[in-house]
């Protein structure tokens, strides 16, 4: 086992996800390796220890951060027959907390949380958690998990530089089915009432959002339509893909960084972007974007859409199908799902919001734990299906008492059914199953499989908008109809610790220069964004380390190549 490096900090500064820096000579506790005669657990679900003992679990997911009144976790507690200490604030931001943690040598027996995957890959190259192959006889079902055929990409990305892994990720099952993470939604009714069908290319939807500005198609006389509204980091972030350029990879943490063939790009600086960035800003001087999309307070579908004054948006599945069942929506209302249009450079529907198998959430095994056997077998638990359940349903005879099968998406889909508090919470009052089950310490991104049935399991009940568009997303892409581009895995395993702290410190700073810079393209004269302006545009990029990052990103996806071949 690895000696246990020296974690070197001076005064941290949070910025956004994981900005640490390591210079005064905080240390880590050395792993300790010793047999523990007092665990029994053998993969089944149940007591993991003979005579009882306490776990310190530090897990922070900002609201949803567990503690010792949350019925699952006193269930969790009782089934396992630990005592459960948790260590973490529930009042921090989950990657501010976790590195203070860090600071104190990670003294809990398991860490863990929201957001913090980039920072805990560089704490395990220093030896802050246990290599799990070494615990691999008290995790019998994760491993066997990691070594089935369509988990090989999960067991590569996790695995890292030095060849071991350290973190269970949130993960999502391989992506067969339920890609679609956003959808573009149109007004139907407004189609109808001018005699217009979805549009299947962007040219023919230009045409329909120019209708909606000049067809009064909301019948009050006036043209005050706007015609494409959203979000300002949802929808806009989405619409270069209209016009043929990616924006993004589907993993989280490599966010803004897209593959090339063997290469990595920063999306926002291509070629393909400035085309993109230049038809857009077309579209808002022609008036078929809202005019507010930068400063607009609040939630603009709240505003635009109950008002009867927008046609389209590009926002999360959930979002968009929930207007349609607002008690304030116009009369007739009825926003539906549409594919993106065919885009005139790829000739394809290029999508950029893939549903991606690692998320940047999970949970390790802090080398200071006098009870590494014991956090390891706790943490294989969540890959049985008791586990599994617990964590994402509640508890069985209080919370729910029966699961049916259901057919969703050409899936079977196990779907609980709510009884007692939490029942009458879900059926009478609303509640989603999602909050009310988070309320009891459930749903949390730990490192586990989510299954997508734990959200979206009565969709097709609870908002036939969204399912529908569920449904139609996942065929076209089923189809390859729907093109969402080259897959680049989670990379932050395959940097050098020195890279990894390089990427820290630009990455950032060159996505908010890029973000600024997108909306000053927008709102200025489209004829205006030329070679001068876009070249001054990637040269200012540039001196913030564009070129840095882009090697960093390349050279650890060649490393990650070399390592699967």
């Amino acid at each position: 086992m690895k000696k246990v490096l020296s974690l070197l900090f001076v005064g941290i500064l949070f910025i956004g996800v994981g900005c640490s820096s390591n210079q005064n000579n905080t240390k880590l506790p050395q792993k300790e390796s010793k047999k523990e005669s007092n665990v029994i657990y053998d993969g089944t679900y149940g007591p993991i220890v003979k005579d009882k003992i306490t776990l310190s679990v530090f897990f922070n997911d900002n609201a949803n951060t567990p503690s010792d009144d949350k019925e699952i976790w006193q269930q969790l507690e009782k089934d396992l027959n630990v005592d459960i200490e948790h260590t973490a604030n529930p009042n921090a931001k989950s990657v501010d907390d976790y590195n203070l943690h860090a600071i104190d040598g990670f003294p809990s027996d398991i860490v863990g949380g929201s957001k913090i995957y980039a920072d805990a890959q560089r704490y395990a190259e220093q030896g802050a958690f246990y290599p799990l192959h070494e615990l691999e006889h008290v995790m019998p079902n994760f491993h066997q998990y990691l070594n089935k055929p369509e988990n090989s990409e999960i067991k590569a990305a996790i695995m890292g530089i030095d060849g071991e892994y350290y973190i269970i990720p949130n993960l999502n099952p391989p992506a067969t089915y339920i890609i679609a993470g956003t959808a573009m939604f149109i007004r139907q009714d407004w189609l109808d009432k001018l005699g217009l069908e979805v549009p299947q290319t962007t040219e023919e939807l230009e045409q329909v959002l120019i209708a909606f500005r000049d067809g009064d198609a909301n019948g009050n006389g006036l043209k005050d339509e706007v015609p494409l509204v959203g979000n300002l980091n949802k929808t806009y972030a989405s619409l270069p893909t209209l016009f043929g350029a990616r924006t993004r990879d589907k993993e989280p943490t490599n966010g803004k960084m897209i593959a090339e063939g063997t290469s990595v790009k920063h999306a926002w600086f291509t070629e393909d972007m400035k085309n993109a960035i230049i038809e857009l800003s077309r579209w808002y001087d022609e008036g078929l974007i809202d005019p507010e999309f930068i400063t607009f307070e609040g939630d603009p579908l709240a505003y635009y859409f109950p008002n009867d004054l927008a046609g389209v948006t590009y926002e999360p599945l959930y979002w968009g199908g929930r207007l349609n069942y607002r008690d304030d929506a116009p009369e007739g209302f009825n926003l539906v799902g549409m594919l993106p249009p065919v885009n005139q450079v790829t000739n394809e529907r290029m999508y950029n919001d893939e549903r991606y198998r690692l998320k940047d959430h999970g949970w390790a095994i802090s080398s200071s734990s006098k009870n590494p056997e014991a956090a390891a077998a706790f943490l294989d638990t969540f890959f049985t299906e008791e586990g599994h359940d617990l964590i994402g349903f509640g508890i069985k005879g209080i919370h729910y008492d029966d699961i049916e099968t259901k057919q969703l998406f050409g899936m079977d889909f196990r779907v609980p059914h709510y009884i007692g508090e939490i029942g009458t919470e879900i059926y009478e009052e609303g509640k989603t199953r999602l909050t009310a089950v988070k309320e009891r310490g459930g749903r949390l991104p730990l490192g586990l499989e989510n299954d997508y049935e734990l959200g979206y399991g009565n969709l097709d009940e609870e908002l036939p908008a969204s399912y529908n568009t569920f449904v139609l997303y996942d065929e076209a892409k089923k189809s390859g109809e729907l093109k969402s581009g080259e897959y680049l895995p989670l990379l932050n395993g395959f940097m050098t610790s020195e890279e990894r702290d390089e990427v820290a410190k630009l990455k950032s700073s060159i996505d908010s220069y890029a973000e600024e810079n997108y909306h000053i393209f927008l709102t200025i004269p489209y004829k205006k964004i030329d070679d001068k302006t876009w070249n001054a545009y990637i040269e200012d990029a540039k001196k913030l380390g564009l070129d840095k990052l882009e090697k960093i990103y390349t050279t650890a996806y060649a490393r990650y190549l070399e390592a699967n071949k």
